[in-house]
């Protein structure tokens, strides 16, 4: 039960990550096929050419675990991209994807490129697809929209050049690539880390050519900033609300997958420290079988999937525990080995609630079963901000507003909110915080939540 002062409420699983992502084996040819006029080999590396050089093979104990390059240090072999991990990409894009249109243009690419065809005809359907993408991302009215088609189109064209697919206009798409990670430069260089996942990719998967490779420094510098300037030293975020703190901690792992998918990390081992944080805060704010929950209902897998991800994983037993309890109500459609009853039942799990000073905001749960309580106060401003959910229903999100009065005269705030009072234990969670009125009078508002 979770009691305000005006208040009184009653009473999923991805993928472990692991082994990572399988590249199909490069098709024995009896002659290579040479680069055609205008193709990706037949570029300089000043423009926006291709390898002139095979990557190597990469044996089984590769594929499970991507090389790791010391930081500073330039990868110039490139990943090899399969069919079907650059098809899992798209497709994982377009799931993220807030346009109807973006979302079927992209599960269309992903089926072309895992065909895994060799047919002339069908490579250049592709390229077309590819061509198709970046249209749309230049006439895109959103920035999220365009980064993700120009992140799609990447790993296609990636697949077709490692493979030695690419046909006669796969040059001027790379050189299109290219000048849209350019043109996202003075974004990142502004705090603006949105297209960083495009451009880390271009920079990754074509590392051997200088044009691509210069572009990663600002992606990895305006990530590890941001991380820095948000994520407080107890994980919490400096944004508004459940769902921004868990996009955005979405958003970073899903950059950090690229990177470590790719070669080395994205940010040092500072950033990383603070970003496992943020991911084990976030936790507290998923509702059953791990979902983002928002006014509508439950978002898709999808939305939180790559936080669950990185938290499964995780070298904190604690993290990876909670990560499966969260999600062990899932349904079995859901990624993932089936669990059996109670096999997390006694398993060690982060604490229910936390508060950290540092952001004003107490995050509070009355366990992590599939219909838990949870609540969300943030009291950083004038008017501190409330969520309670339900297991998958949020059912209040929104300013927590008070009138004070005396003598039927109004009273107004004179300062911020401070903690007045914080218990946890297993009997009950309770906040209390006080702020100054006009006239000399202090006003206080507690939450009560019993597990």
């Amino acid at each position: 039960m979770v009691t305000t002062d005006t208040t009184q409420i009653g009473n999923g699983k991805p993928r472990k990550a692991g082994k990572s992502e399988k590249h199909s084996k490069a098709e024995k040819r009896s002659k290579q096929k040479k680069a055609g006029k205008g193709g990706l080999d037949s570029h300089r590396e000043d423009t926006s050419g291709v390898v002139d050089e095979q990557p190597r093979r990469r044996s089984a104990s590769d594929a499970a675990q991507p090389p790791v390059h010391s930081r500073g240090q330039a990868n110039r072999t490139p990943l090899k991209v399969g069919a079907g991990a650059a098809g899992r990409r798209i497709r994982g894009i377009a799931e993220l994807s807030e346009s109807l249109d973006v979302r079927r243009r992209l599960r269309r690419l992903a089926r072309q490129v895992e065909r895994r065809s060799d047919d002339v005809q069908h490579m250049a359907f592709i390229e077309g697809a590819i061509c198709d993408c970046l249209e749309d991302a230049a006439a895109s009215a959103g920035d999220r929209e365009r980064w993700m088609l120009c992140e799609a189109a990447t790993w296609g064209l990636a697949w077709m050049a490692r493979t030695r697919r690419a046909g006669g206009s796969a040059g001027g798409l790379l050189e299109r690539l290219v000048k849209e990670a350019r043109s996202a430069q003075a974004g990142l260089a502004s705090g603006d880390t949105r297209s960083a996942r495009f451009v880390l990719a271009v920079a990754r998967l074509f590392s051997d050519i200088e044009a691509c490779r210069c572009l990663e420094p600002a992606a990895s510098a305006a990530l590890a900033a941001e991380i820095g300037r948000l994520a407080s030293d107890a994980g919490t975020l400096g944004v508004k609300g459940s769902v921004a703190m868990v996009e955005r901690v979405v958003h970073w792992s899903l950059a950090r997958d690229i990177a470590l998918a790719t070669g080395a990390p994205a940010w040092d081992a500072d950033t990383e420290r603070r970003f496992e944080k943020a991911v084990a805060t976030t936790l507290r704010l998923l509702g059953s079988q791990g979902r983002l929950l928002m006014g509508a209902g439950r978002m898709p897998a999808a939305f939180s999937d790559p936080l669950l991800a990185v938290a499964v994983a995780s070298n904190r037993k604690r993290v990876g525990q909670t990560a499966d309890r969260i999600q062990s109500a899932a349904p079995s459609d859901r990624p993932g080995p089936a669990k059996g009853k109670g096999e997390t039942k006694n398993a060690k799990l982060l604490p229910r609630d936390l508060h950290d000073a540092q952001c004003s905001v107490a995050i509070m749960r009355s366990g992590w079963d599939r219909n838990a309580i949870r609540v969300l106060l943030d009291y950083r401003d004038t008017v501190p901000a409330l969520e309670i959910a339900v297991g998958d229903r949020l059912l209040v999100d929104g300013p927590w507003r008070l009138e004070a009065s005396r003598g039927g005269r109004p009273l107004a705030l004179t300062g911020p909110w401070k903690l007045s009072c914080w218990e946890s234990d297993k009997r009950a969670t309770y906040i209390e915080i006080v702020a100054p009125l006009s006239g000399g009078l202090q006003i206080d508002r507690q939450v009560v939540l019993l597990p």
